[in-house]
């Protein structure tokens, strides 16, 4: 069937974009309230360095809690991975290292 019988016969061609019944459903965003400046205390031209100190250690911790710790055998994987790294990586100057020094006292006598 061709594209004119086929808008004829009352079809519509796909445009490529989902409907409404085919959209991915959401979870809702929970709604922020904003506190004005005046409450709480502190202001943001506050100058006050105990005040400012204690925001930012207070801020420090709800980060904190956001962040995804790793196991015990993670946190081990991890290690033994860095350590054996930096040996290759010792090992590798140290080849360097001895290698340039013999060829420079080849060289050079």
């Amino acid at each position: 069937m061709s594209d004119e019988q086929d808008m004829a016969s009352g079809g519509t061609r796909p445009t490529g974009k989902r409907g409404r019944a085919d959209a991915v459903t959401t979870v809702p965003r929970p709604k922020v309230r904003k506190r004005p400046a005046s409450e709480g205390g502190e202001s943001r031209g506050s100058r006050n360095p105990f005040s400012l100190m204690f925001r930012f250690l207070r801020e420090v911790v709800a980060e904190m809690k956001k962040v995804i710790w790793p196991t015990k055998q993670e946190w081990f994987t991890y290690t033994v991975v860095v350590l054996v790294f930096i040996v290759a990586l010792i090992g590798l100057t140290t080849g360097l290292d001895i290698g340039f020094g013999k060829a420079v006292s080849v060289v050079f006598g």
